[in-house]
């Protein structure tokens, strides 16, 4: 082996170990990437529904009244009376 094929040796190894000092501080960054992501499972970036979010508090724009809920007194309601068509053709053939 010669000085020169020993000296290409030489540089190719420096070269070499830069880039594994490189793709060494990729790894890293990219594991802490994966680790701050891994936690924060919500319906926003899982398939969890949003029922299950924990941290998720609703609340409703609608302001507190005096007013008591459902219909008012006195007033009678009225309720339709289904009923049964005879002799409907509804497109299926017997």
């Amino acid at each position: 082996m010669t000085i020169e094929e020993q000296q290409e040796l030489l540089d190719q190894r420096k070269n070499d170990s830069e880039t594994i000092a490189q793709l060494t501080d990729k790894v890293e960054l990219l594991l802490k990437e994966i680790e701050r992501l891994s936690h924060k499972k919500n319906s926003k970036n899982s398939s969890l529904p949003p029922s299950s979010d924990i941290t998720r508090k609703s609340k409703s724009l609608r302001g507190k009244s005096d007013r008591s809920t459902g219909g008012q007194h006195g007033h009678t309601g009225y309720t339709l009376v289904p009923t049964f068509p005879r002799n409907q053709n509804n497109g299926f053939e017997k």
